[in-house]
């Protein structure tokens, strides 16, 4: 038999499977000269173990206790004299929504920001203090600046943001497996009429028992007020003394 490169085989191709389950992947080798099988490993987060078979050309790989974080793809690869081959399985983990962060965020536009992650992929709504808020309906949009097949990250845009957007915004996301739920507060900008002094009401003494007193309202003055008008006061009998020595100076 004339030598050639090996030929790797991935038993099966795709995988899914939930969370915390076991899965046993297989590898084959074949070709001349005889080729040894095995799988890369580099990626994967959880426990295995590892079957060698059929004189190295088969090998076994069994993962224990699945996490999200063993998403992706695993290589399967044949080596022998003449050289190495490649076969890849696509590995899928059924897991519930996490919101991993949620935040606001000063950037270019002022932002609240979110990091998902889930398979198959959460949908997400949002909520404003408690209420349904669709951010293409207002002067929000979201803007979505990483997504892989587990992972979503993104920001919610304000483009033009005054006090009425001050709020509790809350993200919930949920697919097949579970539901998360994180909420942040945002503070865009104060509110205007908070900013105007507050009005004292009080009542003048009565000079007449003819009926009630009418209360009136004023407005606060700064503390030092009266003492500033003392100032002034001063400052123009001063100015005015030294105009007279002058003229009569002149004169």
């Amino acid at each position: 038999a004339s030598c050639g490169l090996p030929t790797a085989t991935a038993v099966t191709q795709e995988v899914t499977i939930n969370r915390t389950q076991d899965v046993s992947l297989v590898c084959v080798a074949s070709g001349t000269p005889s080729p040894t099988a095995e799988w890369d490993t580099t990626t994967l987060r959880s426990k295995y173990t590892i079957e060698i078979a059929e004189s190295a050309r088969k090998q076994v790989l069994t993962i224990h206790n699945v996490s999200e974080d063993d998403n992706g793809n695993l290589t399967c690869i044949a080596k022998n004299m003449v050289g190495t081959a490649e076969a890849e399985l696509d590995l899928k983990i059924n897991t519930p929504p996490l919101i991993t962060s949620l935040t606001y965020k000063v950037l270019f536009h002022k932002s609240v920001c979110f990091d998902v992650q889930g398979y198959p992929m959460p949908d997400m709504v949002w909520y404003k203090d408690g209420e349904s808020f669709v951010p293409e309906s207002h002067h929000v949009y979201a803007h979505i600046s990483k997504q892989t097949r587990f992972e979503i990250s993104g920001c919610l845009k304000f483009e033009i943001p005054s006090h009425v957007d001050n709020g509790n915004y809350t993200l919930v996301a949920s697919n097949a497996y579970g539901q998360a739920r994180a909420s942040t507060m945002a503070s865009f900008m104060n509110d205007p009429m908070s900013m105007m002094p507050a009005p004292i009401a009080r009542t003048p003494p009565s000079t007449s028992t003819a009926g009630p007193a009418w209360p009136t309202i004023d407005y606060q003055t700064p503390e030092n007020w009266e003492q500033d008008t003392t100032y002034t006061r001063i400052e123009t009998y001063i100015a005015v003394a030294v105009s007279s020595v002058v003229f009569i100076v002149v004169a």
